[in-house]
């Protein structure tokens, strides 16, 4: 095995099992998935989880310098300290992430590391987590509006369009002028993980998107940085006195805002509770068959 940090490791490993040309389906079907990674998402998770569980081995056990020295305990320890900052869902991912490591590990360096079945997800410590799930009331978001009807920030726009369309601080950042398409009535929205999703544009939304485009500076509409949005938020829900009812949450108080929109307007249409999820859930960028997310973001389904 390397003798290099674990961090380059994990990496040598995870590199080892990369098969982006490979059909995973038939890899599958074949029973050859163990130790295989086949997307770029996928691929770039585990290269974080190397490098978080890197750093956390210098500080708490620098004595272990190899991949196949690290036991399930030292796993452990590590989700115990994610879980002061991670919410039970995050903590999850961990664990699933740890169990195809373990696959990566011993196909690459030809070792038997046992972390799967004694890796466990501890309880989230992070105080009142059910804030950081919440979804704004539509008369708090109506007096951000009104806040911004004073404000020169270009993150007034952005903040409104999260609220129509749920975009993501990030994917507002990123959002150029051919994004939004008033001829199609689409709008085109670069999500996380290089994943893409086209929303239909509401009618009466129009006036306002066609403002957003007019405003624009060169290709970008907004032209700031998702931390910038986030702050401007943060400080016109101080303005108005809100921001003690949301304390641990802010864009995303606003995207799930609109995704309960989204959620009673396909209801209305007549779509069932499970067509209704599914369209959310693509709506928000999360794909198919996400009951986990919906349950976050939609807690008023009727």
């Amino acid at each position: 095995m390397s003798r290099h940090n674990i961090k380059y490791q994990f990496n040598s490993a995870i590199e080892g099992g990369f098969r982006t040309q490979m059909d995973k389906h038939a890899l599958k079907h074949a029973g050859q998935t163990k130790g295989k990674v086949f997307s770029f998402p996928e691929r770039k998770n585990l290269c974080k989880l190397s490098h978080q569980m890197h750093q956390y081995l210098k500080t708490a056990y620098p004595g272990v310098r190899m991949a196949e020295d690290i036991t399930a305990e030292h796993w452990n320890k590590f989700l115990e300290e994610k879980s002061k900052t991670s919410s039970r869902y995050t903590l999850n991912n961990y664990v699933s992430r740890i169990g195809k490591m373990e696959d990566l590990v011993n196909r690459y360096f030809k070792v038997t590391v046992e972390w799967r079945g004694n890796v466990k997800a501890p309880e989230s410590e992070k105080a009142n987590v059910l804030q950081r799930v919440q979804s704004m009331d539509p008369s708090d978001f109506e007096k951000i509006r009104e806040y911004g009807r004073t404000s020169k920030s270009r993150a007034v726009g952005a903040v409104e369009l999260s609220g129509i369309y749920g975009h993501r601080a990030a994917e507002l950042s990123s959002c150029i002028v051919d994004d939004i398409d008033t001829v199609a009535m689409k709008i085109h929205i670069k999500g996380k993980g290089g994943r893409e999703r086209w929303v239909d544009v509401r009618p009466a939304d129009l006036p306002f998107l066609k403002s957003l485009i007019e405003r624009a500076r060169g290709d970008k509409v907004f032209g700031i940085k998702a931390d910038s949005i986030n702050r401007y938020l943060l400080r016109a829900m101080t303005a108005v006195g809100i921001k003690d009812k949301y304390p641990l949450t802010s864009i995303h108080s606003v995207r799930k805002m609109a995704a309960q929109k989204h959620w009673d307007e396909l209801r209305a249409q007549g779509l069932s509770k499970k067509e209704a999820g599914e369209e959310v859930s693509k709506w928000l960028g999360h794909g198919k068959n996400r009951s986990d997310i919906i349950s976050v973001y939609i807690k008023d389904r009727k």
